[in-house]
């Protein structure tokens, strides 16, 4: 298949948008760009639309169904034309190695020592990704600052990072608490 950028993705949703006549000028209908982020934050908080649109979009509330369907059309017409967004390729991940142990004990097989960098910053789907590939030999060393997380816009969890040595309860956590690059009022004032 063929890999999808944001830009595409919203193109289609425009198609999309315009082909279901939601085009409407004179509603305060959102925008391809806002609709395409929506779709997107829905998968990566593994989230349904209207959990997202009321948690996050309220100003998309009465749009909910419009959203939806389109959401559903943009699923169909990837499919139809053999074509996968980024979204895709870490749930289509996720889903083999949760489904296919045979795929799964391959890939930990190769990859027994994981690092993430930036752990703050994943969102549900890549934590599952993590959490199944190193669900074999369970060397996991993640880095990682909770008060950094900076993509929240696309479904971040920064409670991944501290719920950690919950799902790994023999990890040990090692604190970076000296900073070179800072001084002492600037960190006594961010701590």
């Amino acid at each position: 298949p063929e890999l999808w950028t944001s830009e595409f993705q919203q193109h289609i949703v425009d198609l999309i948008r315009t082909e279901l006549k939601l085009n409407v000028k004179n509603k305060a209908f959102p925008r391809k760009a806002r609709i395409a982020e929506i779709i997107s934050k829905s998968r990566n908080c593994n989230q349904s639309i209207a959990e997202i649109i009321e948690q996050y979009f309220m100003g998309a509330y009465e749009f909910i169904d419009n959203i939806q369907l389109i959401a559903r059309a943009y699923r169909e017409y990837k499919k139809l034309n053999n074509i996968f967004d980024y979204d895709d390729l870490m749930e289509t991940l996720r889903d083999k190695l949760r489904d296919n142990e045979k795929f799964r004990r391959t890939i930990q097989q190769l990859y027994q020592y994981i690092m993430v960098d930036e752990f703050q910053d994943t969102n549900v789907v890549q934590k599952a990704l993590i959490d199944l590939i190193a669900a074999g030999s369970r060397n996991v060393m993640i880095v990682g600052d909770d008060s950094q997380s900076i993509y929240a816009f696309r479904g971040a969890n920064f409670e991944n990072i501290l719920r950690f040595p919950e799902t790994y309860p023999d990890c040990k956590v090692v604190k970076l608490e000296f900073n070179y690059r800072s001084n002492h009022r600037i960190l006594a004032f961010v701590n």
